[in-house]
């Protein structure tokens, strides 16, 4: 099982690769729906290897394991690289939201800041999608829906998480990162 969540989580670092050499290549109107279907593909692995890496019954996290956070910004990245490529928002503005959610992760030592910016990406390219084609950005919605109603647990834990996390932030208690046993 570990060895499919790890096949799984380095696939979305091709699948990163593939979405900015899409964009790059083509214009929005050819690739839109090419995008999508990799993005979609993108986020299903992202849901099935965090599934198969708890069922594997081993607590050990893999190398490729701890990488997960690192493949799906790869993905973000990509994501934004087709947002500048092809107009769907402002350079600045992707710069801004990068920076802001790097700056937040090196001061607070949350990831909170990197998923708010990873979702402000994702609704941007949402609403590039809408404007290319109505149907692609539905199909993007009617995935997230899905995904929610298949594991409403998993995904009550992202949100409550996200949320906690920010308001940590917010009330500026510190972070206490666990401390390593001696022996």
């Amino acid at each position: 099982m570990k060895k499919l969540a790890d096949l799984l989580t380095g696939m979305r670092f091709i699948l990163a690769g593939w979405i900015a050499f899409t964009a790059w290549s083509y214009l929005p109107e050819e690739a839109m729906g090419r995008l999508v279907a990799l993005l979609l593909i993108a986020w299903t692995s992202d849901v099935l290897d965090g599934a198969l890496a708890r069922r594997s019954g081993s607590s050990q996290q893999t190398w490729l394991g701890s990488l997960d956070l690192e493949a799906d910004l790869s993905v973000s990245l990509a994501l934004a690289f087709s947002l500048a490529v092809w107009g769907g928002a402002s350079t600045y503005l992707l710069v801004a939201v990068l920076l802001a959610g790097t700056i937040g992760w090196v001061l607070f030592r949350s990831v909170a800041p990197i998923n708010l910016g990873m979702g402000m990406i994702y609704g941007l390219f949402i609403l590039m999608a809408w404007r290319q084609e109505t149907v692609f950005a539905l199909v993007i919605l009617g995935w997230l829906g899905a995904a929610i109603l298949f594991n409403p647990t998993r995904a009550h834990q992202q949100v409550s998480g996200f949320l906690s996390e920010s308001r940590r932030i917010i009330l500026g208690e510190t972070y206490n990162a666990p401390q390593e046993k001696e022996g």
